[in-house]
């Protein structure tokens, strides 16, 4: 939060301080500020609720899940335990194949790189195309 936010709520929160404070505004001004106060109070209380009847829902539905479990012989450990098993293949997914490079070059260090010319180009090679140099300089001779 930031400092004059905490100001604010160092004055809201104090009779004495909000007292200090509106001997300063005009009655129009303090209106308005009760107002705006009012209608945050009910906007924000409108929120509460419908957050705490969205909560009150979620559980009625929680617990509909466990009575449906237990009626069909499911113990929740039993369906805890099936979501976070470790090494659980997933058989849709085929497996990744590692690619050949097919380009060569020579890093800023000296130490030779290889690219397989997919994802972003390597600063070394993307430096000597721009000075002239082609790609198939780069080629790894087979």
């Amino acid at each position: 939060m930031n400092e004059n936010y905490l100001e604010v709520i160092k004055i809201l929160s104090s009779k004495r301080r909000v007292n200090a404070f509106v001997r300063e505004l005009s009655f129009e001004q303090i209106e308005q500020i009760i107002s705006n106060l009012q209608d945050a109070s009910v906007e924000r209380i409108a929120t509460l609720e419908k957050e705490r009847q969205q909560e009150q829902e979620r559980n009625e539905k929680l617990k509909t899940y466990i009575e449906m479990m237990k009626k069909d012989g499911i113990d929740v450990e039993d369906l805890l335990g099936a979501t976070q098993a470790k090494g659980v293949e997933r058989k849709d997914r085929l497996p990744k194949v590692k690619k050949e490079p097919k380009y060569e070059y020579t890093r800023e260090d000296n130490t030779v790189a290889y690219w397989t010319g997919q994802g972003r180009t390597p600063k070394a090679i993307a430096q000597a195309i721009q000075s002239g140099q082609s790609l198939e300089g780069f080629l790894i001779q087979k």
